[in-house]
């Protein structure tokens, strides 16, 4: 009985960790996720932690003119918009042309949308991520 307990525990722990790395499988390949999940357990929990977190959708009223002004076009992929709306849990982070800075946040202005894609920077993600992981 114990054994079963111990091989539906590990199941289940799998499952989730498969489940949250379809972003990170999809732009990295299940190989390299694979490596990861062996040899850097941590860094793939970054990895998932940023394709979730490390971005959010708003729309341009709500973004200063000044970010708006200096903000790079960018085309989702088709199934990412729904009636001119995109759908946050859609967006794949890591197969966009988009680029994390280290301090600042970057703006992206969707096409064919009202609504601007916020890539946070690198320093931010390191501190959620940190103060999210104790």
């Amino acid at each position: 009985m114990e054994i079963f307990k111990f091989t539906f525990i590990f199941f289940l722990i799998s499952f989730s960790v498969s489940a949250q790395s379809s972003k990170v499988t999809d732009a990295f390949g299940k190989e390299r996720v694979h490596y990861l999940q062996a040899n850097y357990p941590d860094s793939l929990g970054y990895y998932n932690f940023v394709a979730e977190d490390g971005f959010s959708v708003s729309l341009q009223q709500y973004i200063q003119e000044e970010k708006l002004s200096t903000a790079l076009p960018l085309t989702l992929p088709k199934v990412c918009i729904n009636n001119a709306i995109p759908v946050p849990s859609c967006i794949n982070i890591y197969t966009l042309p988009v680029t994390f800075h280290p301090t600042q946040n970057m703006y992206y202005l969707i096409s064919g949308t009202d609504y601007v894609l916020v890539l946070r920077s690198k320093d931010c993600l390191f501190k959620k991520y940190h103060a999210k992981s104790k």
